[in-house]
Formats: C-alpha cells, structure tokens, sequence
C-alpha cells in the first residue's frame, strides 16, 4: 500500500481571536407577558437562578417565582394588593419583605414571608382612618421600601391620602419597621418633608446612611443611621426661578457599592433661567457636601441600577435604555425599548450580565454583550515545528482567547 506524502510548507496562519473591545450588542433571550397581568416588581432570589415577581390586581395579585434563564414559572402564591406592592430579600435571603395597599375597606400592610414557601411569618396592617373635620376617609399605602444591610430594619415610605390636594392630608411619610417583630419603631420623616411629598430612598452598603428625595421644592436628606439625624440637607433647585419652573422630579437614588460617601441620584432639577430642563444623573458626595460630578448631567433622567461591582449604571426612563460606563464617564451602549424588549419600569441585573426588565404587563429578558465587535490581532505566542515538513505539524499556542479558525497552506499556495 503506497502512502500519499505531501510536502507541507506553512506559510501563514490565520487566527481570529478577540482581543479588543470596539462596541457592544443586546442579545435578546427571552420576552413573556405575564397571565397575571401587570408586573409592579421583581428581585433575584439566591444564586439568581430565580427571581421573585409581583404581579396582578387585587384577587389576581400574584407572588410569582420565575426561572432566570427561561423566564418559565416555577411557583406562585395569591397576593391581595390593589395598589402598587414592593417587595425586597432579606440579607439572609431566606426571606422577604412585602408591602401592599388597599382599598377603603382593606388598609395597607407591611408582612415578612418565607422566601421557600411564601408562608406569612409576620404583618403589620394600617387601618384606614376618617379625617378630622370633614369625615372623609384617609387612606393609606405604601409607596417605596428598602432594607437596612446590617440591622433587621426595612425603611418604608407611607402615603397618607383623600386623594385630594389639601394639604397637609395628602402628606408621606419616611417609617422603620423592625421586620423580625413587624413593630414601627419610629417615624424618620426629614423636619418639614412629609408635605413635601417623599419619593425616593437608599441606603448605603454599610447601613450608615439613609438619602431621601422629595419632587416639587427637591431637596437631597441624608440621614445618620446610627443617630437618626439630618447629616446633609441639600437644596436641588433654583426659587428664583418664575412660573413654578423651578418644579422638580426625583426619578431614583443610589449609594455606590464601594464608597458609603457617594450618591448617584437622577431627576430633573432646574436652576437657573438657562437651565430650566437640565436632568440626568448626579453624583455626590456627603462628605464634601457638593456634587462631585457634572458630566451625566446631559443624560435624560430615569430610573438606575448599578451593576458590575458598580462600575456600571443601567438607566431606564420609559423609552430608552442607557448603559453608563462609571469609569471613563461614558454612555457605553443605549437602544429604545420593545414589547420583545420590555425594559420601560425597572431592570435587574445578575452578575454574569443577564438582565431582566418589565413594562406593564411583559417582561423578556438579555443579555448585554460589550465585546461584541472585535479587531483581529496576530497572537505572538505561537510556534510552530518542524517548519518545513513533510510529517506531523506541532503548533504550541500559548494564546488568552480561544481559537476561532486557522489555516494551513501547501508550497502552491
């Protein structure tokens, strides 16, 4: 039996290996609507295989558990709440904290539940009261809440209302409940704020301070967590401004994962007769007590979420969605939002860049890929032996990246 030997002579070889980053791209996994109907809120669970969902109008009111990957149905648990509920994990992530309102006959409640089995371990209810003078019913909800990192505290925001414009009846309140007990604790409210309408809260990633905005007259409270007193008080707007133009809406807060010091926070604050529309987002610092950075002011305002070990801002404001490079003060990547990819409301993020995000009733989930347009580079680590040969080839590749594709060339090319 004759062998055919070919005389090999290797002349090039082509390696595709990315290597530098150029652009971005979403991939889209997943879109549903939800059967309950209308999704108010979501958290991962441990592991972020899973997440936990609210979803549903009063007797359709669901807790739902949803897998990650496929946005598939695992378990669910009637949840009875017709206003807007939240909910938030407990740092031990075997529980959770939910919140709800009601209706003129079923007052707003605050409960902690077993994340296993959504059991009702403890609840606190707010009875609907009558207002003095008028007789009018004053009803009760609660309209934000965050959980304290350290102490088995959950910090709420609670609308009192006859949903009119009377002040001081349409007030908000900023509350500590202790959740292991389901007892209020104290009431928090900034001096003078709970006219002023609260809208939003955070709390730093070491439990020591709270940062509470208002819209209309916007100011920046940050609280000492350890004393409960005003540390920073910090005016937002321009009263000088003519025609109420100096009106301002605070869409989310934020404390850095790495710094208790820094805030991120994104609204719209008017101040100066130039500048009646500027909004975006605002970086500042307890410590120095100014705003340390300017440069997202530009940015339309909107709802945010940090990711990458902070090094990321997601940022979403109805239409639009923004990725916000933290570290060269960037918009890395932006795209308008479908119903394939419903990311409207709110977004979460895993720590391998799987994000899921919802408007009204859908929800779909992506995955956000910054390295998906590459530049080729020859890798420099690569020998080859014997070269020529008229045998085996050995190629020893010491590269960083994978292998895509490579070629190998006789003497005629």
């Amino acid at each position: 039996m004759k062998y055919l030997i070919v005389l090999l002579t290797i002349l090039a070889i082509t390696m595709l290996i990315a290597t530098a980053l150029s652009s971005a791209e979403i991939i889209p996994i997943w879109n549903n609507v939800n059967e309950a109907g209308e999704i108010h809120d979501m958290e991962f669970l441990k592991g972020e295989d899973t997440f936990i969902l609210l979803a549903g109008i009063g007797e359709s009111s669901q807790i739902q558990i949803r897998q990650t990957l496929t946005g598939e149905l695992v378990d669910s648990y009637p949840m009875y709440s017709f206003a807007k509920p939240k909910l938030a994990i407990t740092p031990d992530s075997n529980r959770f904290v939910l919140v709800t309102g009601g209706t003129d006959k079923i007052g707003a409640t605050i409960e902690l539940r077993d994340i296993n089995n959504f059991s009702l371990l403890r609840k606190d209810s707010i009875i609907n009261t009558k207002e003095e003078g008028t007789g009018q019913d004053l009803f009760y909800r609660f309209t934000q809440l965050i959980l304290d990192p350290i102490r088995p505290l959950a910090y709420v925001l609670m609308q009192r209302t006859n949903f009119t414009t009377t002040l001081p009846v349409d007030s908000v309140f900023l509350l500590v409940y202790n959740y292991e007990t389901m007892q209020r604790e104290r009431d928090i409210t900034p001096s003078g704020f709970a006219d002023e309408y609260l809208s939003q809260i955070a709390v730093s990633h070491d439990g020591k301070y709270l940062a509470a905005m208002n819209d209309s007259k916007a100011y920046l409270n940050v609280l000492d967590l350890e004393t409960y007193q005003t540390a920073r008080s910090v005016k937002l707007y321009d009263e000088k401004l003519p025609n109420s133009d100096w009106w301002c809406e605070s869409k989310d807060i934020e404390f850095s994962e790495t710094n208790s010091d820094e805030i991120y926070f994104s609204g719209q604050y008017p101040n100066s007769e130039e500048e009646k529309s500027i909004n975006g987002i605002i970086t500042y610092s307890v410590e120095k007590n100014i705003n340390i950075e300017s440069w997202m002011q530009k940015i339309n305002s909107g709802e945010i979420v940090l990711i990458e070990h902070g090094e990321k801002i997601i940022k979403t404001d109805g239409g639009y969605v923004q990725y916000i490079n933290l570290g060269n003060k960037s918009i890395e990547y932006s795209f308008k939002g479908t119903l394939q990819i419903p990311f409207a409301k709110k977004v979460i993020s895993t720590k391998n860049n799987i994000s899921i995000g919802f408007t009204a009733e859908y929800f779909g989930s992506i995955i956000y890929d910054s390295q998906t347009n590459v530049k080729f580079e020859y890798e420099d680590e690569i020998l080859i032996s014997p070269n020529p040969t008229n045998s085996i080839v050995n190629i020893s590749i010491e590269c960083q990246e994978p292998i895509i594709n490579y070629q190998i060339n006789n003497t005629d090319g």
